[in-house]
């Protein structure tokens, strides 16, 4: 099956969208994935719907590092070094196609000084 997920990070803040063939990508897959990283999850949900809030995340987190990784071709060429994580460019039945990075802000910072 085919499943299309678009995440969005803090009201648009950031965007990721995924295509995912579940008969490449499986649940056994999903769970090495969380099981690697012990990341907790909700047992009564869909466990690929699940870790792949943690691959968008990733995705959200290499596309705002900088400038050079802010397109899709970067961030899947970052993601086949990842340890624990699939590639994303579809070989693995994830595919990244959308990204809209989040912008930090160094002038957004706040900090508490005591």
């Amino acid at each position: 099956m085919i499943k299309n997920y678009k995440f969005n990070y803090d009201n648009d803040k950031a965007i990721v969208r995924f295509i995912v063939d579940t008969e490449k990508f499986t649940e056994e897959h999903a769970k090495e994935t969380l099981d690697f990283f012990t990341l907790d999850y909700d047992e009564d949900n869909d466990i690929i719907d699940e870790v792949m809030k943690y691959y968008a995340f990733e995705v959200i987190k290499l596309s705002s590092n900088d400038i050079f990784n802010r397109n899709v071709k970067h961030v899947i060429n970052e993601f086949k070094g990842l340890e624990g994580y699939c590639n994303i460019d579809g070989s693995r039945g994830i595919e990244l196609v959308e990204i809209t990075p989040h912008n930090f802000d160094i002038y957004l910072l706040e900090v508490e000084i005591n």
